[in-house]
C-alpha cells in the first residue's frame, strides 16, 4: 500500500509542477509557476518521508490536495473555467481519495 501512495505522490508533485510550467507559459503567470513549484515540493518532501514515517507523510499529503482542491474548486466557480482550475481540482480530489485510503491502510507504528 506504501508503493501506492509513493506513486500517488510523485504522480501528484509532477502534475503541479507541470500546471505551474502551463501556467507561466501560456498565461504568462509568475504566481502559478511559484505556487506549483511550491506544491511539488511540498508534496515532494511527502514522498522523501513516506518511506521512514508514512502515517504523516500520507497524512500531510491529503492534507495539502484537499487544500488545493477547496481552493481551485472556488476558483472554478469565481471564473467557470475548466482549464486550469476544474482539471486541478479534480486531480487534487483524486489525490486526496487515494493518500487518505493509504493514510488509513498504514500501521500507525510504520
Amino acid at each position: 500500500m506504501i508503493d501506492i501512495g509513493k506513486i500517488v505522490l510523485i504522480l501528484y508533485a509532477v502534475g503541479m509542477a507541470i500546471g505551474g510550467i502551463l501556467g507561466k507559459v501560456r498565461g504568462n503567470s509568475n504566481i502559478s509557476l511559484i505556487a506549483g513549484f511550491a506544491c511539488a515540493g511540498l508534496i515532494s518532501v511527502c514522498y522523501m518521508k513516506a518511506g521512514n514515517k508514512p502515517k504523516s507523510a500520507f497524512g500531510f499529503g491529503a492534507v495539502i490536495a484537499l487544500a488545493m482542491t477547496l481552493q481551485m474548486f472556488m476558483r472554478y466557480q469565481k471564473t467557470q473555467h475548466f482549464m486550469p482550475a476544474g482539471l486541478i481540482s479534480i486531480m487534487s480530489l483524486v489525490a486526496f481519495i487515494a493518500l487518505g485510503a493509504v493514510w488509513a491502510k498504514v500501521d500507525k507504528s510504520a
